[in-house]
């Protein structure tokens, strides 16, 4: 109980000092669930059963402010955590991306539970837990991974990787357990759960306590081997999510058709390109091992996780239970087979896109030919959202000689009833395609070169000089005039941003209503923060004289807008006034002895402030875009 107690503690320091002195005055602090802090409303704290109301006034934006200060950065999925606690931090934005309300979710560990069953675990006896999500096995094992620091911060210094990847070369193995914390329980669960290596079975009694080895063999998640313990599955942490999938295969050749993968690049891509915001339905169609179900849990009132491998379903429903998520429904059936006339508010797929040869393998084959899967998803999608609900697709695509990337995709989505935005990521010959989805079997080179030849083929004779790869968003809004747009993100690098998403979304949708581009002179717009100006000096008659000057974000997609001296001065006057006031108080600065041509500067002024807006530098104050 005093653990516990000092865990809540740790909560409560992060709050203002009068709302951290009623909270411990109350009554039953065991069973406070959260407290919500939403800008206007009083502050509460929520139990089972009950609500306590924390102060007579209002939460301010300093309240708001303050908690923010002291628990750190939220992530892309509006989520902050306390390090080395189960605490969760919920944040609501405007679509301006302002914090204005936080729920701040208390997390509790299970600590010594199973003492009083270890004889009659250790006794080789069968037991059934039962009770609600959070009181078993499953339970147990998060808090083994958690207290032995198996999270991003400890396991990607080890790894050796690039970028912010969590995978690890088989040649690497060797050299990572070498690396490991002697001593330490991250290091036997290292070996279970990530480098697929068997370690002592002490040493993983050590690593996995609380939770008795013989419960984690009969869970599943480790098995007896010759030389000791080693993973039956493979876990990888992920901000501060756990999401076990099958192990990686030591010979991909000859794998097994239902193999379920882990979290990959397309996983991370998806999730941070989906905004996260509150949603009664959602629905995650093609789940896999349950990434996208168990990140949209958490604003989301239910999930429905579809998928036809009845594997996958599985690890989706157990990394359900691991992350506490207890909101998600798992359905057997082929793509919208399991959902067929029901609408969502949110859907977000990441599906067997490969344009392949083959039927081999449930995860990248879908079966159809060509690149049908990813049209057919993209279109399906759009018949199964609400009015107003948003669609994330991972997608392939076959580009034709002499094509440009967007020709095969407008066909696709010309007479769907939403606005649709198309992100191409980038896109590989042939060649280079083949070899990368093949690449496991570069150990068999005889096996691996066929496949390529054998997908080269395929790829011509359906006339594909190219494969591109990207995302499709699509929002529900009959009725109305939709817009469709594309970028081209190839070299970005970095993981989008939800909040970008959203903003930019917002942004379309003002550019789209003007009846003139002049209208936007009499607009009130405002920098977005998270960007910079780069500028490159040149010196020049003994000083520096500005070259060239680029905006980019910092978080999301970095769109780099070039900015010339006019445009500078223009964004620095902004704030407070109309574009109109902006373009006339910026040309009196930048061209004081000059005569000035009002009327091509604010033609000029216009066109550079709907660049501005669509690649989500300014937004509208007072507008649809705030």
């Amino acid at each position: 109980m005093q653990q516990q107690m000092d865990e809540l503690e740790a909560l409560l320091r992060g709050l203002p000092a009068d709302l951290a002195t009623r909270v411990r005055s109350l009554d039953g602090l065991d069973g406070l669930l959260e407290i919500v802090m939403d800008l206007g409303r009083l502050p509460e704290a929520r139990f089972s059963g009950r609500e306590e109301a924390l102060r007579r006034h209002e939460v301010s934006a300093e309240d708001i402010a303050y908690v923010i200060s002291h628990i750190g950065q939220f992530g892309g999925d509006n989520r902050a955590g306390i390090e080395r606690t189960l605490h969760r931090i919920s944040a609501l934005r405007n679509r301006a991306g302002k914090v204005v309300g936080l729920t701040l979710r208390v997390g509790r560990a299970v600590y010594g539970t199973v003492e009083i069953l270890r004889d009659i675990v250790e006794s080789g006896r069968s037991m059934l837990f039962l009770g609600r999500p959070g009181v078993g096995k499953t339970t147990m094992l998060r808090e083994a991974l958690v207290t032995g620091s198996y999270d991003v911060e400890h396991v990607r210094p080890l790894l050796r990787g690039e970028g912010d990847a969590l995978g690890i070369r088989p040649s690497d193995i060797p050299i990572v357990e070498r690396l490991l914390p002697a001593g330490e329980r991250l290091a036997p669960l290292m070996r279970l759960f990530m480098l697929g290596v068997a370690t002592s079975e002490a040493d993983a009694r050590a690593g996995l306590g609380p939770l008795p080895l013989e419960a984690a063999l009969r869970l599943g998640v480790v098995r007896r081997a010759a030389d000791g313990i080693e993973g039956a599955v493979h876990i990888v942490p992920a901000g501060d999510f756990l999401f076990a999938s099958d192990r990686v295969p030591d010979d991909w050749f000859g794998v097994r058709s239902d193999h379920v993968m882990g979290v990959a690049s397309s996983s991370d891509l998806l999730a941070s390109l989906t905004v996260r915001q509150p949603v009664e339905r959602a629905l995650d169609l093609g789940c896999g091992c349950g990434v996208q179900a168990v990140l949209t849990s958490r604003h989301a009132t239910s999930v429905i996780a579809c998928d036809l491998n009845p594997r996958a379903l599985n690890f989706t429903a157990f990394n359900a239970l691991l992350n506490g998520a207890d909101n998600v429904e798992c359905r057997a059936g082929s793509f919208f087979e399991p959902v067929m006339a029901e609408r969502f508010d949110l859907i977000v797929s990441n599906p067997p896109f490969v344009i392949s040869p083959e039927s081999a393998i449930a995860f990248r084959d879908s079966g159809m030919s060509d690149d049908d899967v990813s049209r057919h998803v993209v279109r399906e999608s759009a018949a199964h959202l609400r009015e107003g609900g948003l669609a994330f697709v991972m997608i392939n695509w076959g580009i034709g000689d002499h094509a440009r990337w967007p020709d095969r995709l407008r066909p696709w989505v010309a007479d769907l009833p939403c606005d649709i935005w198309l992100l191409h990521h980038s896109s590989d010959a042939p060649l280079f395609y083949a070899a990368s989805w093949n690449s496991p079997l570069a150990s068999r080179p005889s096996e691996y070169a066929a496949a390529i030849d054998r997908w080269i083929a395929y790829l011509g004779e359906i006339g594909f000089a190219s494969v591109g790869y990207g995302a499709a968003i699509l929002r529900r809004r009959s009725d109305t005039t939709n817009w469709v747009r594309f970028d081209d993100l190839r070299g970005q690098s970095e993981p989008a941003s939800g909040e970008q998403i959203a903003q930019l979304i917002a942004n379309q949708d003002y550019l789209a209503s003007l009846e003139e581009d002049r209208a936007l002179l009499d607009a009130h717009l405002a920098m977005l923060p998270d960007h910079r100006l780069e500028q490159v000096l040149r010196w020049h008659d003994g000083g520096a004289e500005v070259e060239a000057a680029m905006l980019r974000h910092e978080t999301g997609f970095r769109f780099p807008l070039p900015v010339d001296a006019f445009g500078a001065q223009l964004l620095s006057r902004l704030e407070g006034h109309t574009l109109r006031e902006a373009v006339h108080a910026a040309a009196a600065d930048h061209f004081a002895t000059k005569a000035i041509d009002f009327a091509e500067l604010e033609a000029t002024a216009v066109q550079f402030a709907k660049l501005t807006l669509g690649l989500g530098y300014t937004h509208v104050v007072g507008g649809r875009s705030n």
